[in-house]
C-alpha cells in the first residue's frame, strides 16, 4: 500500500480525479492529522504548503492506494506538484507513515493560514480548468 497525506487542493475529490484519473476509484480515504506542521499559503499561488511548527498540526486526508498502483500514482503526483515541492515521509498522529509533499527551495510560503473552503469558493473552478487544459496551476 502507498499512503499519502493531502493537506491542500488534493483534499478536493474533483482535483484528485483530475490529477489521478482512474486511480481515484482505488483510493482509500480517511481523515488524518499531521503534527508538528502548519498549513500556509504560497506567495503568488492559490494553493498551500506545510511548514514545520512544533505547536501546530494540520488536518487533512490520509489517502492510500494499492501496491500495484503506487509508482504510477506517485509519478502523477510528482508531475502535478512540480518543483515547488519535494516528497518526504512523515508520521501522522495515528503513527502511520505517509508521503507528504513539503516545500522545496523553490517554494515561498506567505506564513498566512490557508483554507480549503475559501479556495473552493474562490479558485477551484479556474484551477480545475487549468488542470484539464494541461496548463500550469
Amino acid at each position: 500500500m502507498t499512503t499519502f497525506f493531502f493537506y491542500g487542493t488534493l483534499m478536493d475529490r474533483d482535483v484528485r480525479a483530475a490529477v489521478l484519473g482512474n486511480y481515484v476509484a482505488d483510493e482509500l480515504v480517511s481523515d488524518a492529522r499531521l503534527p508538528g506542521w502548519q498549513r500556509v499559503g504560497l506567495r503568488g499561488r492559490s494553493y498551500p504548503v506545510v511548514v514545520p511548527s512544533a505547536a501546530a498540526s494540520v488536518e487533512g486526508l490520509e489517502v492510500s492506494f494499492a501496491a500495484g498502483t503506487g509508482k504510477a500514482v506517485t509519478d502523477s503526483l510528482i508531475s502535478f506538484e512540480g518543483p515547488e515541492y519535494t516528497l518526504k515521509t512523515l508520521i501522522l498522529s495515528s503513527d502511520a507513515n505517509a508521503s507528504v509533499f513539503v516545500g522545496s527551495r523553490h517554494c515561498h510560503p506567505t506564513g498566512r493560514p490557508w483554507s480549503l473552503s475559501h479556495w473552493e469558493k474562490r479558485h477551484k473552478r479556474a484551477f480545475l480548468s487549468r488542470i484539464q487544459r494541461g496548463s500550469p496551476v
